[in-house]
């Protein structure tokens, strides 16, 4: 059987293209989703009272208190 141009172009009336399309986003909506509520259960709350690392109090900044000279 010699298919036309015209009858070649034709969408198919099942639409397996738009579901396959469909599903696919579907799953990876649910799976990226899935991924965001772990990261938001499992990232650790903010405790209150520690101090913030900032450039004033972050100890591996700046030189230290008591510098000893080399030895040579």
């Amino acid at each position: 059987m010699v298919t036309t141009p015209t009858e070649a172009r034709q969408a198919s009336p099942r639409k397996t293209n738009f579901r396959v399309l469909i599903i696919s986003t579907v799953i990876t909506v649910l799976i990226l989703g899935g991924f965001v509520i772990a990261f938001i259960r499992y990232t650790p709350a903010k405790m209150e009272g520690v101090p913030t690392n900032t450039a004033g109090n972050h100890a591996s900044q700046g030189s230290p208190s008591e510098a000893k000279p080399l030895a040579e």
